[in-house]
């Protein structure tokens, strides 16, 4: 008898990738980086030390009306993909984020959102990653050693971006921005999705209770 073998991967995380033409983002990353440093205390020729973050509300200057469009419509994409009854998502908040050689974010969700992302501005070789974390912590109750780390095995993920990428992920995968090791500062535009109608279908029970006829 022929024995036939399966490996099935079950419940998968998704994390999409969008990877703007540079004839798209060479003009738009010129007027995004502009405005974000309009928003930061510092000039971006001042030696910077530690990492700085704007303000939140950068979906809702003129100068990103391209870009909110952009993640808006990856977004919608997204909705469909997922085949969820709502489609109508709005951004919860925008923030630029400079990270000055050395300097990197440690491990993160964002709270109270469907869907997060980033966009890179400057994404200097060194200063080029995005680390995704194993969400399934029982998975850490046996750790056995590995001969070799593989996707298969690896309790971490490492993405490489370059200028123009836009990533989506679920809000609540943890994920971490490794040390700049480049000599360049290194820019990205965070924001967050969330359903527009949440509290108006979504927040109540998923269930009814019997009605008496």
């Amino acid at each position: 008898m022929e024995t036939r073998n399966e490996i099935y991967q079950l419940f998968p995380t998704h994390v999409w990738e969008i990877k703007l033409p540079e004839s798209e983002y060479a003009s738009l990353n010129a007027t995004l980086k502009k405005s974000i440093f309009e928003q930061l205390p510092v000039a971006e020729s001042d030696e910077v030390r530690e990492s700085i973050q704007t303000p939140n509300h950068l979906h809702k200057e003129r100068e990103f009306n391209e870009l909110t469009k952009i993640i808006e419509q990856a977004g919608a994409s997204i909705l469909d993909f997922l085949q969820t009854e709502q489609k109508a998502l709005d951004i919860t908040g925008c923030w630029g984020n400079l990270n000055p050689p050395g300097t990197g974010h440690q491990p993160h969700i964002h709270p109270n959102n469907y869907l997060s992302g980033v966009y890179y501005v400057d994404a200097p070789k060194g200063g080029d990653q995005i680390c995704f974390f194993e969400p399934r912590q029982q998975l850490e109750m046996t750790t056995p050693k590995f001969t070799q780390k593989t996707e298969q095995n690896s309790n971490m993920v490492t993405l490489t971006v370059t200028d123009g990428t836009l990533l989506i992920f679920p809000a609540w995968f943890r994920h971490a921005v490794p040390p700049n090791r480049s000599t360049k500062n290194r820019l990205s535009i965070s924001f967050n999705l969330m359903f527009s109608d949440f509290t108006k279908t979504m927040s109540s029970p998923m269930w009814k209770g019997a009605t008496q006829q």
